[in-house]
């Protein structure tokens, strides 16, 4: 698979990470403010994890988790949130356990080493668990990133899967408000098991049929 090169155009996504800088994007810091949520914005935010540009298969997650005691550990300094801010400026394909222990954990993390897939959430920021904070989902709605999130599904991504190009795995789809009647596709899966953290074998068996020549 091809790296970026200097100048190539990249996707909407990747330009829209590439202006943050610490904890929060300047375009959303603003929905923040005042606001009450439970949203934890001392460290970077895990928009996806993988090579956003190059990866065959694109997995839809919900938001970045958060854990009192875990993930400050993932940053004792600022050299950690340096090379994470790294991740989000320059994707490829990455070992998760070294950015993202979490996702290190998971049945699909040899395919993020290998460059086959990138996971994205629909909300960059961490919370111990978006479905059960309502007040999280209100904010979610309002962030510029949450729209360029699926403004970047809807625009770039799904035309190129429903063309065969790329395999679509929506794992947790309530935050991608994707509906299935509207992609009947074979590049396009819904999870059967979105409250697993890790992947079915019927979609781990599509991936790697999907990736078996790439």
């Amino acid at each position: 698979m091809s790296r970026l090169r200097s100048g190539e155009a990249v996707s909407s996504l990747l330009d829209h990470w590439r202006l943050l800088r610490n904890s929060v994007h300047p375009l959303d810091a603003g929905v923040f403010e005042g606001r009450t949520h439970t949203f934890n914005l001392d460290f970077p935010p895990p928009a996806f994890i993988g090579d956003l540009e190059n990866a065959p298969v694109i997995l839809l997650e919900a938001n970045g988790g958060y854990d009192p005691i875990i993930t400050p550990s993932e940053f004792p300094d600022r050299r950690a949130i340096d090379r994470y801010l790294g991740m989000l400026h320059d994707p490829q394909p990455i070992e998760p356990s070294t950015v993202a222990p979490y996702y290190g954990k998971r049945n699909y993390a040899r395919h993020i080493a290998r460059g086959l897939l990138v996971l994205v959430n629909a909300v960059a920021y961490r919370s111990a668990g978006i479905s059960r904070e309502p007040l999280n989902r209100a904010v979610a709605e309002e962030l510029p990133s949450t729209a360029v999130h699926r403004n970047w599904l809807r625009t770039e991504v799904l035309p190129t899967a429903l063309g065969g190009d790329r395999l679509v795995i929506a794992h947790r789809n309530g935050l991608w408000k994707l509906k299935r009647d509207e992609l009947d596709s074979p590049y396009v899966r819904f999870s059967a098991n979105a409250r697993s953290p890790d992947l079915s074998r019927e979609a781990l068996s599509a991936i790697a049929d999907f990736t078996r020549t790439r």
